[in-house]
């Protein structure tokens, strides 16, 4: 057969620790606030919209963070912002 390629994958044994020790980090945000631009189109015209407004926390290595609210709380756009 003509130009045939091959790869080799090698995989670690089981058992074998392939986990790489990371520092442990504390994120902060404080006071954000996110303002985007809304077309209306029946008028074309552009306003502001304040989307989050002072929000502020911490999020601490070991914890478990969750992000709940109503459909247009701001949940997506603050994980946009913090990201």
């Amino acid at each position: 057969m003509a130009d045939e390629h091959y790869i080799t994958v090698t995989t670690p044994k089981a058992g074998a620790n392939i986990l790489v020790d990371v520092p442990k980090t504390t994120l902060e945000w404080k006071h954000v606030t996110k303002v985007v631009k809304v077309k209306n189109p029946s008028t074309k015209s552009v306003d502001d919209k304040t989307i989050l407004n002072n929000v502020s926390g911490v999020a601490v290595p070991g914890e478990l963070i969750v992000l709940m609210g109503p459909s247009g709380a701001g949940k997506s756009s603050l994980l946009d912002v913090i990201a």
